[in-house]
């Protein structure tokens, strides 16, 4: 699967995190400085404004610029997918455009089911609005636990009637239906895991890539499960997977984008606090989760 300019969909894709200062403006030095690590690192490109992202707390024009900061930043070293949902239509539709503009590879789109729950029609009618408005090829969103909504293999048929539609995001550890939605599609339709923990057991089951929050804080390790899963060094890429656990396992008892952000800034890039309604940890947190991460050996890994 290709995107414009013949760059496959496929690989390490962090859920890019959005860096603010201290009068809570996008701080542009400080991602630039991010990404370029991230680049450094080795992933295959980004997924911008995304839950990680806090891209639902960003304006319109804050999601603009974010892409237009990322495009600048990679200079076409790596991919961009830029997450255009949003709590209104009109809205999404205005940032697929402006994504088409400005050179983004594909974007991907949360289905509408925050508070309104629109039927299988309704969302289908919504896709085809928000394709309509860009010739890029477009993920879907499956992320259940957030939206209330479970794209599955049937309705995931329906959607792929849609032309721009190539695949999705599956932020679910559920890789049967990741596995009946490649077998429905027969090969027409990709898949990245947004499971974290999930990207070894995913890439065997078909998946493309991935896309992470915890990608952010360690793209080392699901760079090395990937190329070691391409490599066929079946072994490796189980012991780094495992390894990723292992840490990964510290922010399970914190709030992920606070405790995600939190450590972002012990690695040396000041991101900034959560946007409001989301809050930072507390100091006693931030000093507990350096302390559980100096044990599992997360800094000596760096």
């Amino acid at each position: 699967m290709t995107t414009r300019g013949d760059r496959k969909l496929q690989g390490i894709y962090p859920a890019l995190i959005t860096a603010f200062d201290k009068e809570d403006n996008l701080n542009e030095a400080v991602q630039r400085k991010f990404i370029e690590f991230q680049i450094e690192s080795g992933v295959d490109g980004f997924y911008l404004c995304g839950g990680t992202g806090e891209g639902l707390l960003l304006t319109v024009e804050e999601r603009k610029r974010m892409l237009e900061i990322a495009l600048d930043q990679a200079a076409g070293r790596v991919g961009m997918i830029a997450h255009i949902g949003a709590y209104q239509t009109r809205d999404t539709v205005e940032l697929a455009r402006r994504a088409c503009e400005a050179g983004a590879d594909a974007i991907s789109c949360l289905p509408p089911t925050w508070f309104y729950k629109p039927d299988a029609d309704a969302l289908i009618e919504y896709y085809k609005r928000v394709a309509g408005a860009c010739d890029l090829p477009l993920l879907v969103y499956n992320i259940p636990q957030r939206t209330g909504l479970q794209l599955t293999p049937s309705l995931m048929a329906r959607l792929a009637s849609i032309d721009s539609i190539v695949g999705l995001k599956h932020a679910t550890g559920n890789l049967y239906q990741m596995r009946q939605i490649i077998n429905m599609a027969q090969g027409d339709m990709i898949v990245f895991m947004g499971e974290d923990e999930f990207l070894l057991p995913a890439l065997m089951y078909g998946a493309v890539g991935g896309i992470g929050m915890c990608y952010n804080v360690m793209p080392q390790y699901y760079v090395g499960i990937y190329a070691s899963f391409l490599q066929g060094d079946y072994e490796r890429a189980t012991e780094i997977q495992l390894r990723e656990i292992e840490v990964a396992a510290v922010f399970d008892d914190f709030e992920f984008i606070a405790s995600t952000k939190a450590t972002v800034t012990m690695m040396g890039f000041d991101c900034g606090p959560p946007r409001s309604p989301n809050q930072p940890l507390s100091d006693e947190d931030t000093a507990q989760l350096r302390k559980r991460l100096e044990e599992v050996g997360f800094f000596a890994d760096r």
